[in-house]
């Protein structure tokens, strides 16, 4: 009976202590993106190939599609140091809006990734290093990851869903995009 009282009250610590100010403002209107969303003058299903062309075209990897739920991911390496890599995880969701609208919205993330190599060398003498022998590759960590707040990365993506739908459109100049948020 005794072991109980002090098990629960190292429950209430460790809850209480995994509390977060930022998990319990996740839904706070603050907090929400801006500029991920639009209006486009497309039906549901055009929409939704636009902006998968959209996506495709611009590198990202199309991991699945669930309805008019759509997830890719982009991964590439920094142009200044080569052992640093990207990745861009993005999910799009179109739905209808009357018979010839749709509301695309797009929420993304991305994360910075070191890896490292290591070459291995056979010493002379166990002090100088003549030969390389082999490479031996470091986990990755991850050094950054967060969600994408930049509204200029939205309006890329707005504006090449756009041009794709123009281009469905046989080249008809598609009504401007009407932003929601």
């Amino acid at each position: 009976m005794g072991i109980r009282i002090p098990s629960a009250i190292l429950v209430a610590v460790v809850l209480i202590g995994c509390g977060s100010r930022e998990f319990h403002e996740q839904f706070d209107e603050s907090k929400s993106l801006k500029g991920n969303s639009q209006v486009v003058k497309a039906p549901e299903a055009l929409a939704l190939k636009a902006a998968q062309v959209a996506l495709v075209n611009q590198g990202f990897v199309i991991q699945s599609q669930l309805g008019s739920v759509v997830s890719a991911t982009r991964k590439t390496l920094d142009s200044d140091n080569p052992e640093i890599s990207q990745t861009v995880s993005a999910s799009v969701v179109v739905t209808a809006n009357g018979s010839d609208r749709s509301d695309v919205s797009m929420s993304a993330s991305e994360q910075s990734s070191l890896h490292h190599a290591e070459t291995t060398w056979w010493h002379l003498f166990w002090i100088i290093p003549l030969i390389p022998t082999g490479t031996a590759y470091q986990p990755d960590v991850v050094t950054h990851e967060d969600t994408v707040n930049d509204p200029d990365f939205y309006s890329r993506f707005f504006d090449a869903v756009n041009k794709q739908l123009q281009v469905m459109n046989g080249g008809q100049q598609a009504e401007p995009a009407q932003a929601t948020n």
